[in-house]
């Protein structure tokens, strides 16, 4: 887990400091193949996919990363917004209130 969280790190930081793509998808793609099972591996790809505006590709990592952990109120709430910026809004709306459901923190924030 350490090696693909460095790899998700410098993956993120090579495209959102550096805006380069190919490097970035080239570290996270690996962290994605060293731990398929890892939550996070999947939402990083997906965030990823979803600033290079490829949202059909981001949905299905933020699907992967909720089949895998059901509970997951980050996953969630990420596939909440991915929905609600693709005008899914009741979509987004049911994700979000399973974010919240997951997380009894996000339940007192939302009040």
């Amino acid at each position: 887990p350490e090696e693909a969280d460095v790899l998700l790190a410098s993956g993120w930081f090579a495209f959102d400091a550096k805006g380069d793509e190919k490097t970035a998808e080239d570290r996270i793609a690996k962290a994605v193949a060293l731990h398929p099972k890892a939550k996070h591996v999947h939402r990083v790809l997906a965030n990823l996919r979803h600033r290079q505006g490829r949202l059909e590709e981001a949905e299905r990592g933020l699907m992967r990363a909720v089949w895998l952990y059901p509970d997951d109120a980050a996953a969630l709430c990420d596939l909440g917004h991915l929905l609600g910026v693709s005008g899914r809004v009741s979509e987004a709306r049911r994700r979000f209130q399973q974010a919240v459901e997951a997380n009894n923190a996000l339940a007192e924030a939302s009040m």
